[in-house]
This record gives C-alpha cells, sequence and structure tokens, in this order.
C-alpha cells in the first residue's frame, strides 16, 4: 500500500470513529427510600399544624404529606432515613390504629403507599410504629382483649407492605417507657436536674402500655419481620424523668427537651429512637 492509500485508509477509520455512536451514559441509580408508617409517635406533628388538621382545615404540613396528614419537621423517621441516606416518603398520621376504623386506617394506608407506588423494589427500610390506639378502648381503658384482633388485622397489612417492598428490611417499631410504674408526671413548669415533678398514681397508663408493646410483638412474629424493642434503653427516661433525661413528654413540660405534642416523644426521644434503629 502506498503512502496515499495509507493516508486514505486512516482518514476513513477515523470517520467511522467520529461517527460511531458513544456507548450510553450510565443511568444514575434511584436513590433507595425510606417509608415511614405509623401514628402520632411516628408523625409528631408540632401543635399549630395538628389543630387545623383536627378540623379539616389545611396547612403546608398536611399538604406536603400525600395523605394529608401533617408530620413534624425531625421525627426519628426523617431522622433514620437521613443516617442512611435515603428518601423517606412519610405516610404517618396521628390516630392511627388497625381496629378502629373511625381513625386513621393502617389498612387504607398501606393500600394507598401501594397504590402511590410509594412500597416498591426501591425500598430500602419501611418503619412500622402501631398499637398505640389500638390498646385502649373508647373510654380510654386498656384493651387487653383486642391483642389477638389487632394482630389478624395488621398482619395482613404488614404482609402486603412486604409483597409490595421484597428488598425492604420491614421493623415494627416499639414505644418509649412512657409510666414509671403507676406513675405518670403531667405537669414539669419547675427546672430540677435532680428530681422529677410530682407524680400521680394512673395505673392504665402503664396497663396500656404493656398491651401496646405484646400487640407488637406478637405482630413481628406472626409476620416474620424484625421488632425494635425501644424499652430497655428508655426505663429511665419517661415521663417522671429528671428534666435532662426525660425522652417522653408530660402533658405541660416547659423544662425538659422540646416537644411537639403533650404526651409524647420530645426531641431527645425521637433522636433516641432514630439511634437505636440505625444500630439495629
Amino acid at each position: 500500500m502506498n503512502i496515499t492509500s495509507s493516508r486514505v485508509v486512516a482518514a476513513a477509520a477515523a470517520a467511522l470513529v467520529i461517527l460511531a455512536p458513544a456507548p450510553p451514559a450510565a443511568q444514575a441509580e434511584e436513590p433507595g427510600t425510606l417509608v415511614n408508617i405509623g401514628d402520632s409517635i411516628a408523625s409528631d406533628p408540632v401543635v399549630t399544624d395538628w389543630l387545623p388538621y383536627a378540623r379539616r382545615i389545611p396547612t403546608a404540613a398536611s399538604e406536603a404529606s400525600p395523605i394529608g396528614c401533617p408530620t413534624g419537621p425531625n421525627t426519628y423517621g426523617k431522622q433514620v432515613a437521613a443516617g442512611l441516606g435515603l428518601v423517606e416518603l412519610d405516610y404517618s398520621c396521628t390516630g392511627m390504629a388497625a381496629t378502629k376504623p373511625e381513625n386513621e386506617d393502617l389498612a387504607e394506608t398501606a393500600d394507598t403507599a401501594i397504590a402511590d407506588g410509594a412500597l416498591s423494589a426501591n425500598t430500602r427500610r419501611v418503619l412500622v410504629t402501631i398499637g398505640a390506639n389500638d390498646a385502649y378502648d373508647a373510654r380510654y381503658n386498656p384493651a387487653a382483649w383486642n391483642v389477638e384482633a389487632f394482630v389478624q388485622a395488621a398482619a395482613v397489612s404488614v404482609e402486603k407492605i412486604k409483597a409490595a417492598a421484597p428488598n425492604a428490611r420491614v421493623q415494627i417499631i416499639g414505644y418509649p417507657t412512657i409510666a414509671d410504674g403507676d406513675d405518670v408526671c403531667p405537669i414539669h413548669v419547675i427546672p430540677s436536674q435532680f428530681v422529677a415533678s410530682p407524680a400521680v398514681s394512673i395505673p392504665q397508663v402503664r396497663a396500656a402500655e404493656n398491651i401496646a408493646q405484646d400487640m407488637q410483638k406478637q405482630l413481628a412474629q406472626r409476620t416474620g419481620v424484625e421488632f425494635v424493642d425501644m424499652k430497655p434503653s428508655t426505663v429511665a427516661n419517661g415521663m417522671c424523668a429528671p428534666d435532662g433525661q426525660r425522652q417522653f413528654a408530660g402533658v405541660i413540660d416547659t423544662t425538659g427537651p422540646g416537644n411537639n405534642l403533650p404526651f409524647h416523644a420530645n426531641a431527645a426521644g425521637h433522636a433516641h429512637i432514630a439511634e437505636v434503629i440505625l444500630r439495629s
């Protein structure tokens, strides 16, 4: 081959390289998601969002929710999602229950999350916090008779969640310690580092707390998912704990870590629950 022919071949080869289609760009992987389903312990809206919601008045917080329920800005669900590098899809709502259709219903919520595509093969973690509102009757008496009914009803939803999100770890999140034996401490207005506020004997609170714990453990066992037990690590952090230790707010609580709702986990409580889940 002479020099001229060589140059022609080289030029043709170069043209083919230029004209050849570039290999397809790598598709950016869709970020994994965490789906948070649960009651007010999980949703923890600020009172100024919850009050309008209770009156069916929309707010920015309720409109941001896929089910129209306001949620707090720094719940343990949001903290866990951030810690795992996941996108949180928050389907939690105050009042959610499995056996009280008049409440926000677990079954309807799970079905909505599935229909929305929130529960999918891309879901990496599902947190389910449910049972507190099923553990007492219409007069707020402990409802031990409702344990099996709760497990049967909630298990249907958990099985649907597992099927819709086959790659996810599904965790039933236990409730932190609330009462101190038969006592609760509803009022915290005088700062004290060492002494809790005066206690009031209301044994029904601990009874309902124990029933909810039993409900959750049996639900996890029935469906073969994880139960994250919050009781052991919060035994000294309930409503009657001193200001610096308290992780569950009183009804009026101006001295402990900040809280969004009365008689719910406070900021320290949410941080602790998130830490336990992240270590699980």
